[in-house]
């Protein structure tokens, strides 16, 4: 029996998986809307819940992809990026790299230094990096694969193994 606040397990078999892609997509919207163009010299839209959304996107895409890897298994559970894609099949681990079109040393590397994105940002007024700022700005950094590349390439990735 599961203890109050601890939530059972879902098998990928007891969800529709098509649902957790639809979330991704909406997040993802949500993330863009937020942040707008990134554009030399352009205001920028609200940034701290940009990339709590496209961070929340990415999380999406790796369980949903993660159902598709091992649809007798588990719905992959937590926030952590690289565990997350770690959980993935290799196929779809290549075909991600792939999309993004990066090295997979670079790729890791990213996904390692922004694996909690999505834990920091949310409650960012808790980081250190804002507190110890006099003018109270954010001073944390988030890759630009994070928030622009690897939503649409997890959306092009879950389309071609939905069907497989």
């Amino acid at each position: 029996m599961a203890q109050i606040g601890q939530r059972r397990r879902l098998k990928v078999s007891e969800i529709v998986v098509g649902a957790i892609a639809t979330d991704a997509r909406s997040f993802a919207e949500a993330g863009r809307r937020c942040i707008g163009e990134i554009k030399h010299g352009a205001i920028p839209g609200p940034m701290g819940p940009g990339i709590v959304c496209m961070s929340f996107a990415i999380e999406l895409w790796f369980k949903a992809l993660g159902c598709l890897s091992d649809p007798q298994g588990d719905v992959p559970t937590g926030h952590d990026l690289l565990l997350l894609f770690n959980g993935l099949s290799q196929e779809i681990q290549d075909a991600l790299i792939a999309r993004c079109g990066q090295p997979r040393a670079y790729f890791l590397s990213v996904l390692q230094q922004d694996a909690k994105t999505f834990e920091v940002w949310r409650y960012a007024y808790e980081q250190q990096a804002l507190q110890d700022s006099s003018d109270r700005l954010i001073g944390m950094f988030v890759h630009r694969l994070l928030i622009d590349t690897l939503p649409v390439a997890c959306d092009q990735v879950y389309e071609d193994f939905k069907a497989s």
